[in-house]
C-alpha cells in the first residue's frame, strides 16, 4: 500500500481544468501534472493504480505519452480514460484495445471529424502559475466562432474565414481575441460591429476542454471498483523500443517528477570511479540473462527461493523484509520478481560469457546492480540533487567549449577519464559526445553553483578550435581550469 491509498485513481491534468475544479469532483484522485513520455508508466509503477484519467499532456519540451504506455496500464488491469486534450487523441487512437473516450472532443477524433494533433494544442504557464492557458485551442476558436455565427453576427462564409486564419497560425498565436481583430483588419468591420463580436467572444467562449474535463472525472469516480476484467484486457506485445523506454525514461525517487534512470547511472557515469566496471559488470550481466531466455532456461522453484534469501541478504534485511526494501529500491512488485528470476538464472549461467547485443538490458541490469551492492539509494539521491541545482542555476543556458566544460568538471569534481575519451564515451553509455556534453553540462552548472563560482569566470580559457580532441586520460587530467 502507498502513502495515497490502496489502488487509487490517477489524473494528468494541466490547463484544461483547475485542480481544485478537479478536487470537487473526484476529491480521492491522485492529481498529476500533465503526461509526458514515461509518465504513465512511471504512474503505473508507483501508484498501481486502480483507474487512469489522462487529460492533459507535454510535447514540446518533451516527447508525448506512448500509446504503448496506456496499452501497458490496460494489460495490467488499470482502467485508462480519455478526454479534452491529449487524452482525447490517445483514447480515439487506443479506444479498440479498451481506452475509454469522453466527451465532445474525443468523439469527434474517433469519428474522423477532427484529425490533426493541432486542434487541441496549446501553451500554458507552469505549475506554479496553475498551467494557465497561453493561447486558445483550435478546436476551442471554431467552436466559439461557429456559435457567433449561430447568434447571427457572422455569416458562414466569414466563419470559414476566421477559423482557416487561425488555422494558418502557429498553435501558441492562435487566440479568440486574434479573432477580434481578424473582422476588424481582415473583414473590414465597423468598430460597433467590432465590439458587439468582442462582447460576445468574452460572454460566450466555448469551453469544450473544461467541460470534457469535467465529464472525464464524474466517469472515472463512476469506474467499476475492481480492476479491468482479465477477458476485456489486451495483450501487450513487447518491442526494442518500449522496453527501452522503460528501462531509461522512468522516473524514481521523490517526485513527481523525481530522476530518471538514465539519468541516475549518468551520473554515476561522470562521478563514479568504479562505474565503466560496474557498466561492464552489467553488461555481462544482461547478456547471460538475454541467453537464458535464447534457450528457453526455467529455473526450478527452489532456484527462485533460494534467490529470495541471496536478495535479502544482499538488501541486508531478513527475507520477510525484502518487499518493503524492494519499493524503497525503486522496484515495483513485478520489478522484484524479475529480479529474483533474474539471479535464479543466473545460478545456472554464472560460467558463461557472451557479447552484449541489446543496450536497454544493460540499463536494467546496471540499477539492479547498484541496488544490490547498496550503492543505488546514494546515486539516486545525489542525481536528483544535481537535476535540482541545474535547473535553478544561471549558467543553465550557458554553452562553452567541450574541453572546457570536460575540465572544469574534472577539476571541480575530482573525476578522471580512466581511458580516452572516444573510448570513454564508447564505453561508458552515453553512445555520442553530444549526450556526454549535455549531462556534462547539467552536472557542471550544478557543481559551480554548489562552490559559489561566478557566472561565467572560467569558461574562456581553453580555444574553442581546440583541434586535439581525442585526449587521453593522462593528457585530459593535465588540464586544469584556472
Amino acid at each position: 500500500m502507498n502513502v495515497y491509498g490502496e489502488r487509487p485513481d490517477l489524473v494528468f491534468l494541466g490547463p484544461s481544468l483547475s485542480h481544485d475544479e478537479a478536487r470537487r469532483i473526484a476529491p480521492d484522485a491522485v492529481l498529476l501534472p500533465p503526461a509526458g513520455m514515461g509518465d504513465v508508466l512511471t504512474a503505473l509503477e508507483r501508484f498501481r493504480p486502480h483507474a487512469i484519467a489522462l487529460i492533459d499532456g507535454n510535447f514540446l519540451h518533451t516527447m508525448a505519452v506512448f500509446h504503448k504506455e496506456i496499452v501497458d496500464a490496460l494489460a495490467r488491469g488499470v482502467w485508462v480514460i480519455g478526454a479534452s486534450s491529449m487524452g482525447a487523441l490517445r483514447a480515439a487512437e487506443c479506444a479498440p484495445y479498451g481506452m475509454i473516450p469522453v466527451g465532445e472532443i474525443a468523439a469527434a477524433y474517433l469519428s474522423g471529424e477532427l484529425e490533426g494533433d493541432d486542434e487541441v494544442a496549446l501553451v500554458h504557464a507552469d505549475a506554479d502559475d496553475g498551467y494557465r492557458p497561453l493561447s486558445d485551442a483550435m478546436v476551442e476558436i471554431r467552436a466559439t466562432v461557429r456559435a457567433a455565427t449561430t447568434a447571427g453576427l457572422l455569416t458562414a462564409e466569414e466563419a470559414d474565414r476566421l477559423i482557416a486564419g487561425q488555422k494558418r497560425r502557429w498553435f501558441p498565436e492562435r487566440t479568440l481575441a486574434a479573432t477580434v481583430d481578424d473582422v476588424r483588419d481582415h473583414l473590414g468591420w465597423p468598430a460597433e460591429q467590432v465590439a458587439a463580436y468582442r462582447a460576445f467572444v468574452r460572454a460566450n467562449r466555448v469551453d469544450l476542454k473544461s467541460r470534457d474535463a469535467r465529464a472525464a472525472l464524474q466517469a472515472l469516480v463512476e469506474l467499476p471498483a475492481g480492476p479491468v476484467p482479465e477477458a476485456e484486457r489486451p495483450l501487450l506485445e513487447s518491442s526494442g523500443v518500449y522496453q527501452l523506454m522503460a528501462a531509461r525514461d522512468r522516473f524514481v525517487g521523490d517526485g513527481p517528477p523525481g530522476v530518471r534512470l538514465e539519468d541516475i547511472r549518468t551520473h554515476a557515469a561522470l562521478t563514479d570511479r568504479g562505474y565503466l566496471t560496474d557498466w561492464r559488470r552489467a553488461a555481462q550481466r544482461a547478456a547471460l540473462l538475454n541467453l537464458s531466455q535464447y534457450l528457453d532456461l526455467e529455473p526450478p522453484p527452489e532456484a527462485t527461493v533460494a534467490a529470495r534469501r541471496r536478495v535479502a541478504h544482499a538488501f541486508g534485511v531478513a527475507p520477510d523484509e525484502l518487499d518493503g526494501e524492494a519499493a524503497a529500491l525503486d522496484l515495483s512488485p513485478n520489478g522484484l520478481e524479475v529480479l529474483l528470476g533474474e539471479e535464479a538464472r543466473l545460478e545456472q549461467l554464472e560460467r558463461w560469457v557472451f557479447e552484449l547485443g541489446r543496450g536497454h538490458s544493460v540499463d536494467v541490469a546496471y540499477h539492479n546492480l547498484m541496488r544490490l551492492q547498496g550503492r543505488y539509494r546514494k546515486l539516486r539521491a545525489d542525481a536528483e540533487a544535481i537535476e535540482k541545482l541545474a535547473a535553478a542555476s544561471e549558467e543553465r543556458d550557458i554553452e562553452p567549449p567541450f574541453l572546457v566544460a570536460l575540465s572544469q568538471h574534472m577539476v571541480l569534481s575530482g573525476f578522471t577519464l580512466p581511458v580516452s575519451l572516444d573510448e570513454f564515451v564508447a564505453d561508458s553509455g552515453f553512445g555520442t559526445r553530444t549526450k556526454l556534453y549535455d549531462r556534462l553540462m547539467t552536472h557542471l552548472v550544478a557543481e559551480r553553483a554548489l562552490l559559489g563560482i561566478p557566472v561565467g569566470m572560467g569558461f574562456e580559457f581553453v580555444d574553442d578550435d581546440t583541434p586535439d580532441i581525442d585526449h587521453g586520460a593522462g593528457e585530459m587530467n593535465a588540464r586544469g581550469a584556472r
